[in-house]
C-alpha cells in the first residue's frame, strides 16, 4: 500500500513539474514575441512596413520562407543588398525575438 501511495505521489510530482516547465516555456515564447514586436516597430517597420505589411522600399517579409531562420538571422545581422548590417545595434537574442514575432504573424 505504501508503494502504491509513493507511486501516485511521484506521478503527481512529475506531472506538476512538466506543467510548470510548459508554462515557463509558453511565457518565454510570449515574451520573445512581445519583445520582437517592439524591436521590429522601432528598427524595421520603416523599411519593411508596419506589421510586416506593405513595405515602402524594403524586402516584403510576407513572402519570406518560415523555414529559413538562419538566412533571416544572417541577413539582419550582416546585411544584404540594400539593407545595412544590424550587428552593432541588435544582439543575436534580439534578432531571434524579431524572428519569433515574424513567425507569430504567419
Amino acid at each position: 500500500m505504501i508503494t502504491s501511495v509513493l507511486k501516485y505521489i511521484l506521478a503527481f510530482q512529475v506531472v506538476a513539474i512538466s506543467m510548470i516547465g510548459s508554462f515557463s516555456f509558453a511565457q518565454e515564447a510570449s515574451l520573445s514575441v512581445k519583445n520582437g514586436a517592439s524591436l521590429y516597430a522601432k528598427n524595421c517597420s520603416t523599411c519593411h512596413g508596419s506589421g510586416m505589411k506593405n513595405p515602402q522600399w524594403g524586402f516584403n517579409l510576407e513572402i519570406f520562407p518560415i523555414d529559413q531562420k538562419m538566412r533571416f538571422m544572417d541577413s539582419v545581422i550582416y546585411g544584404k543588398n540594400a539593407m545595412p548590417p544590424w550587428e552593432d545595434v541588435l544582439s543575436i537574442e534580439e534578432v531571434s525575438n524579431i524572428w519569433s514575432y515574424f513567425l507569430s504573424l504567419r
